[in-house]
């Protein structure tokens, strides 16, 4: 009733741990409860028996925090190491491992509606992951500077407002958004390239109706979009990078080879041919005094342009080489001289 003194007595303890205890966790299906601590153990402790009855091992440094999914029926941890360890409760072993952060893992959620587990890092750095496939879905960092101490301390996801609430000096919330993935905000015909690239951590695909989508590597978004590269009625059927990966070449239906800049959708230069087959492969080669374009095809030849700054938005091209008696599907290169067809 309103005005009642409330006490807590103490049952029953245990001692199942060598060092400081981090985490408690009630394991409703299992009438246990889960604990971690700095000693580099998880301990899962019988209500009824009031003993420990499994330990599990493979930390290497002290666990921060562990999570239990009734429904998956496992066990999640993370700690000073930058991995997290899935574990099965009736199992000594780790069932699988969780690698991505550079830093120590200090919190972990697992959220079973949305078949996630999302892990908070020392930098500030969040990784959303997969629970069926282990795979990371998302990262991304909280910029925000917090004083005195730069750090998030925990996190909790609330399933009522499907949001990810971390806390630092003050919580802060990310509210969890799903997406349609069969809109048309990215290709609506069969991809013919995907590339990666390491300078900018993106990833360009092309499609056959000649649109481009350039996705955030980290996020999964679509940064940048352009469409109809080679013209309403051309098809786009090879794509690649130039040496410096700042530049995309793709090669056409027609013959033709365009260069763009893949950032805002500009073309930069078309490279012309003197037949005009098919284009099914392209690569950049050379080094910084010959760089040069080549292309392959349905016209059975080997296809040089020169790579230029002379400013000329059309370019024919300097060289071709003969002796396929077929039509040549790809192509690749040994740097600096070597290509193969």
């Amino acid at each position: 009733s309103p005005g009642s003194l409330v006490r807590f007595e103490e049952m029953w303890k245990e001692k199942t741990h060598d060092d400081w205890v981090n985490r408690v966790l009630y394991l409703s299906e299992l009438n246990a409860v889960g604990s971690c601590s700095l000693d580099r153990n998880i301990c899962i402790t019988d209500v009824e028996r009031r003993a420990a009855v499994r330990t599990l091992t493979g930390h290497v440094k002290g666990v921060y925090a562990i999570d239990w999914s009734p429904k998956y029926k496992f066990i999640a941890s993370c700690g000073m190491e930058r991995n997290v360890l899935l574990w099965n409760p009736f199992s000594v072993k780790s069932i699988a491992t969780l690698s991505g952060h550079t830093s120590s893992v200090v919190d972990l959620v697992v959220n079973e509606p949305e078949n996630q587990i999302i892990t908070l890092g020392q930098d500030k750095s969040i990784m959303v992951w997969d629970i069926r496939t282990h795979k990371c879905l998302q990262t991304f960092h909280d910029r925000q500077a917090y004083r005195p101490d730069n750090r998030l301390g925990s996190m909790l996801y609330d399933y009522k407002r499907r949001s990810l609430v971390a806390a630092s000096v003050q919580p802060k919330t990310w509210k969890l958004i799903t997406k349609d993935r069969t809109t048309s905000a990215a290709h609506s015909h069969p991809c013919v390239a995907a590339l990666y690239n390491d300078q900018f951590q993106q990833v360009v695909t092309a499609d056959q109706a000649g649109t481009v989508c350039v996705w955030n590597a980290n996020t999964g978004e679509i940064d940048f979009r352009f469409q109809n590269a080679h013209g309403s009625d051309g098809k786009l059927t090879a794509a690649g990078f130039d040496g410096g990966k700042r530049r995309l070449i793709t090669g056409g239906s027609d013959g033709r080879l365009l260069m763009w800049n893949f950032s805002n959708g500009n073309k930069l230069k078309e490279l012309t041919s003197p037949t005009d087959d098919e284009v099914t492969a392209v690569v950049h080669t050379g080094g910084s005094n010959q760089k040069r374009i080549v292309g392959v095809g349905w016209n059975h030849l080997v296809t040089f342009w020169d790579d230029d700054a002379d400013g000329r938005k059309k370019a024919p091209c300097s060289r071709q080489l003969h002796g396929h008696a077929a039509d040549v599907l790809c192509i690749a290169q040994s740097p600096p001289s070597i290509l193969a067809t």
